[in-house]
């Protein structure tokens, strides 16, 4: 290999690293200061980050609204199937699971449980592996013709 080309692969491995990391070891490759985008279908949302363990496990519990075009984009270590609950969350929610090659697997509506034991909450889970999750107000992806197999594509701006 010529020193050139060796020296940009270099480079190229050492930036992978660095922006592969977050501040708690798990990935996030996404750079805080950009603002996310998702576009399923042909609606868009602006949505929240929940890239490490912390911020997976908080979501949107405790929050008493969610304006009409936004949500929260989880970002998972590696695609898998994955279990969500409704523990703390005051807002009927449109859980809509994506693989890692952006296609919707399945949708769940999800209502509040207000008072429930953790053992019983309702577990909403993938229909397989998936890499994202998008949490938007309930009905809205019904009302956009959201549905499996819908193509998602994930887009960062300077906001």
């Amino acid at each position: 290999m010529k020193p050139a080309v060796a020296l940009a692969v270099l480079f190229a491995v050492a930036w992978g690293v660095a922006i592969g990391c977050g501040r708690d070891g798990s990935r996030d490759a996404t750079p805080r200061s950009l603002q996310p985008m998702v576009q399923i279908g042909d609606v868009g949302f602006q949505v929240e980050l929940a890239t490490t363990l912390a911020e997976r496990l908080k979501g949107l519990s405790g929050r008493e609204s969610l304006p009409r075009k936004t949500g929260m984009l989880f970002i998972f270590d590696s695609s898998r199937e994955v279990s969500f609950w409704m523990k703390n969350t005051l807002i009927p929610l449109d859980i809509i699971f994506i693989t890692e090659h952006g296609f919707v697997t399945n949708i769940a509506e999800a209502d509040p449980e207000l008072g429930v034991a953790d053992a019983d909450l309702t577990r909403y889970q993938s229909d397989g592996h998936v890499l994202y999750v998008v949490e938007i107000n309930q009905g809205l992806a019904a009302a956009n013709g959201i549905h499996t197999g819908t193509y998602v594509n994930i887009t960062y701006s300077d906001g």
